[in-house]
């Protein structure tokens, strides 16, 4: 009965309609985030603006439109508040770094590129 639905075209119609919704439900908390129209379901909104180039002016104009927050991607909120940054930034904020900062790693972890809040710790005492 359901490998006989999976093979229907009403299946096949289904999982593109699964596959953006799914983040767009799994990130319920940040829904209220006002956003481009397909960047709260795909990733190819801010993919577009950055094969074209156009990343940090596509960001920019979407901050002058939404307001000082605004989600980039499902999963992804850009934030231009300078009043934000020792919030987001700040030690013992309880904001964990993103992998994006293991591309600043050549032989060890420094400092800067420590994701790890122990070690962190640990580093900045020396």
């Amino acid at each position: 009965m359901f490998l006989s639905f999976l093979l229907t075209p009403y299946a096949l119609l289904a999982v593109p309609l699964v596959y953006y919704l799914l983040p767009y439900l799994r990130n319920w908390s940040i829904r209220d985030i006002p956003s481009p129209f397909p960047a709260a379901f795909t990733n190819l909104w801010l993919l577009y603006q950055c094969r074209r180039g156009r990343r940090y002016l596509a960001v920019d104009a979407a901050h002058k439109k939404y307001g000082k927050l605004v989600r980039i991607q499902p999963n992804h909120v850009s934030v231009a508040d300078p009043d934000a940054i020792p919030i987001i930034y700040g030690h013992g904020n309880g904001f964990l770094k993103s992998d994006y900062y293991d591309a600043f790693v050549s032989i060890q972890r420094g400092l800067f590129n420590t994701r790890d809040r122990t070690e962190h710790t640990r580093k900045r005492k020396t």
